[in-house]
């Protein structure tokens, strides 16, 4: 069985990007949901405008690095299970 693949999206609450959280988040669990069993999403609340995606603590996307905010399409390219 391959590994277990943990996606994890840190996001300012402050600069509301929860709804961006969560529109990715809905969006990889839709790809991604029949192997839910190795497959999880985390969303942990930040502050200071961040925006970061990791997938097993390795960072995928920074809004800091890009200078801009991902699209959830993006993500799922970036996330292989």
């Amino acid at each position: 069985m391959a590994n277990a693949v943990n996606v994890t999206i840190l996001y300012c609450q402050l600069c509301n990007f929860r709804h961006l959280a969560l529109k990715i988040a809905d969006a990889l669990l839709d790809k991604y949901g029949p192997d839910a069993y190795r497959f999880s999403v985390t969303l942990r609340p930040g502050d200071e405008g961040v925006f970061e995606v990791f997938v097993n603590e390795n960072q995928i996307f920074s809004k800091k690095d890009a200078g801009r905010l991902p699209e959830s399409r993006e993500i799922i390219n970036l996330v292989k299970i």
